[in-house]
């Protein structure tokens, strides 16, 4: 199967922010939405929007999106669907795609991410070509380990047009 784009994102990744009020609901973090479209493991894709810290926890501006997917303590994601918010459990996800551009993109080339060229075949029958945005030593620095060393849940893929974020779970085959 190969994959059908929806047009979920059509004022680019960062659609708003929200300051956090003041009074009782001071104990809100300030967030900032990504619109992004979620594919899961049954190949249902949902319009989402997901709520990022205004801060990192690592020091470096807001929080980016492969942060709070890869954040070790969070198993359910609150995220916005049309007028609602849902709370989607990270597992089931088999991948997030962003239109455009991510600022983690830059951040992880200026610290020496390498591109690995792939053919991906998802568990849930999509099949993505682009390329994985590595950080590895260089004395492992094959796609394969990168597959096989990370802790990370999702691997960033850039694909045409679209940052991708695969479930490392998901994934049947690389080519």
């Amino acid at each position: 199967m190969s994959v059908a784009w929806s047009s979920v994102a059509t004022k680019g990744p960062w659609q708003e922010e929200k300051p956090s009020p003041a009074g009782l609901e001071s104990y809100r973090m300030g967030v900032a939405g990504v619109a992004a479209e979620a594919v899961l493991w049954n190949g249902e894709s949902m319009a989402i929007s997901f709520y990022l810290r205004l801060a990192s926890a690592l020091g470096m501006g807001r929080e980016t999106l492969g942060e709070r997917l890869n954040d070790a303590g969070t198993r359910f994601l609150p995220c916005k669907t049309e007028n609602r918010v849902e709370i989607l459990n990270l597992n089931w996800i088999s991948y997030i795609r962003v239109a455009g551009i991510l600022p983690e993109i830059a951040q992880l080339e200026e610290i020496g991410a390498a591109r690995q060229r792939a053919k991906v075949v998802l568990q849930s029958g999509y099949f993505l070509e682009g390329e994985f945005l590595c950080v590895l030593p260089t004395e492992r620095s094959r796609l394969s380990d990168f597959l096989n060393l990370g802790s990370e849940r999702f691997l960033l893929f850039l694909a045409p047009a679209a940052v991708l974020y695969i479930n490392r779970d998901s994934i049947v085959r690389v080519v």
